[in-house]
Formats: C-alpha cells, sequence, structure tokens
C-alpha cells in the first residue's frame, strides 16, 4: 500500500508541474484503489472461509445433536428394559415361591393320605430316586405302555 503521508504537491501554476501533479495524482489514487481492491478480496476470501466455518460448526452441531437424541433414546430403552427385566424377575421369584408352597402343601396333603405308613422324611432340592415299572396293562385308562409307582423324595 502507498504511503500518502509522502506525497506532497506543491502547486505551480506551470502546465507541465501541474500536468506532472495530475500524473501523480493518478498513481497514488490507482495505488490506493488497487489495495482498496485486494483488501476487499482478502475480505470477501475471509467472510468466505468463516461462511464455510460456521456451516460446518452448524454440521457438527446438527450431528452432535442426533447422537445426543440418539443416546438419550438408548438410555431411556435401557432404563425400559432394565425395569422389565425387574418386573420379570419378581413375577418369577413369585411364581417360584408359590410353586414351592403348593408343592410343599401337596407333599404334606400325601403323607397325610400315605395309607397309614406316616409321614416320609424330604428332603427339597433332592432328586428322586428312578421311578418302579408297574406292569403295563394294570390301570392304563390311555394306553401308555408303562406306569410308573412314585414312592416320596
Amino acid at each position: 500500500m502507498s504511503d500518502i503521508a509522502d506525497c506532497s504537491i506543491e502547486l505551480d501554476s506551470s502546465e507541465e508541474d501541474t500536468e506532472e501533479t495530475l500524473t501523480l495524482v493518478e498513481d497514488i489514487e490507482g495505488n490506493v484503489t488497487g489495495d482498496i481492491n485486494a483488501m476487499t478480496e482478502t475480505v470477501g476470501k475471509a467472510t468466505g472461509d468463516i461462511n464455510a466455518m460456521t456451516e460446518t460448526v452448524g454440521k457438527a452441531t446438527d450431528t452432535i445433536n442426533a447422537m445426543t437424541e440418539t443416546v438419550g433414546e438408548l438410555i431411556r430403552s435401557i432404563k425400559n428394559m432394565n425395569l422389565k427385566m425387574e418386573r420379570s424377575q419378581r413375577d418369577m421369584n413369585m411364581r417360584a415361591y408359590q410353586g414351592e408352597d403348593e408343592l410343599h402343601r401337596i407333599c404334606t396333603q400325601l403323607d397325610t393320605f400315605n395309607l397309614g405308613q406316616g409321614p416320609k422324611h424330604r428332603h427339597r432340592h433332592k432328586t428322586p430316586e428312578q421311578p418302579k415299572e408297574q406292569p403295563s396293562g394294570s390301570g392304563n385308562p390311555h394306553g401308555h405302555t408303562r406306569h410308573y409307582a412314585w414312592d416320596g423324595w
């Protein structure tokens, strides 16, 4: 950029000096105009760069927002699954307790009706012995080939 402070123009009445002065002023004006155009172009490029960066930041923000929403949905899904699993676990525990109570009730009834032999000592969670096979055809209303007699735990 040209330095305008260094340009001092003395006005003479001579035509040659006036022409030189005009040429000098035109040169200065051209230099200043060139500098202004160069700065305008630089500012335009910088503005374009800033706009591109703003667009990139906007896209990144949209992506982050979408990811945040997705993570939120995942968290909600996991919480729902945990609640369902807790409910299922409670239901299964309740059914197991009810089943155990029902089994105990049935065993107590069997002990009561054990043909006068008295109650047998029971071990819960012990595997039953192999049932004894009854002769085929005895008390076989459905045509099964084998019946087993239960003799306790």
